[in-house]
């Protein structure tokens, strides 16, 4: 899915965004996701990931898979927080490791991934959030969505993670509350 979503992209150009609508549109997502949310830390969500890590790694050769789990493990795990600003064209997103632009008139931005690897990503409106395409994953692709409820207080950040080099794609949802003044526990 992801990978049709890019390739229509190339081919159609990246966006048609300009109208008085669409700008409405853009501002209207930019204030609902604006501030903070903390990882609610709900143990079946890790138990939900870790079962996506062993189906994905169960085929992968029997002296690579142990270097697979860990380094799905360290991708895979939920940010302590998440941070939404608005900036020019879009919202900056921020966790403790990555910062990067969402930029909303469908052009790519750069950003350093967790490992430290320079990514491209682009961005679209959803329903109540946005949706993350990451470029540059050599043969894979990586997307987040974030969602958030009606009431402004619950983010669920859903991911999907797909490469030839994994027996099965690897999807999950984690959830995150926004923060007033509490303060954010880093996820076991």
């Amino acid at each position: 899915m992801a990978f049709f979503t890019i390739g229509l992209w190339a081919l159609f150009g990246a966006t048609t965004w300009g109208g008085v609508e669409d700008q409405v549109l853009r501002e209207d997502v930019v204030e609902t996701l604006t501030g903070s949310f903390a990882y609610s830390s709900k143990h079946s969500e890790l138990d939900a990931i870790e079962q996506q890590i062993e189906t994905a790694v169960a085929k992968i050769n029997f002296f690579i898979r142990p270097i697979a789990r860990k380094r799905l493990r360290m991708l895979t795990k939920p940010a302590a927080t998440f941070t939404f600003a608005a900036i020019a064209g879009g919202l900056r997103v921020t966790n403790p490791l990555v910062v990067r632009d969402c930029l909303l008139d469908g052009k790519p931005s750069d950003f350093r991934d967790r490992r430290g690897k320079q990514r491209k990503s682009i961005c679209e409106e959803e329903a109540r959030g946005i949706r993350e395409t990451f470029l540059g994953l050599e043969s894979g692709s990586w997307t987040h969505s974030f969602q958030l409820s009606e009431d402004g207080q619950t983010l669920m950040q859903s991911v999907s993670i797909r490469s030839p080099q994994l027996g099965a794609p690897i999807s999950y949802s984690v959830t995150y509350q926004k923060l007033g003044r509490q303060i954010a526990i880093e996820p076991k």
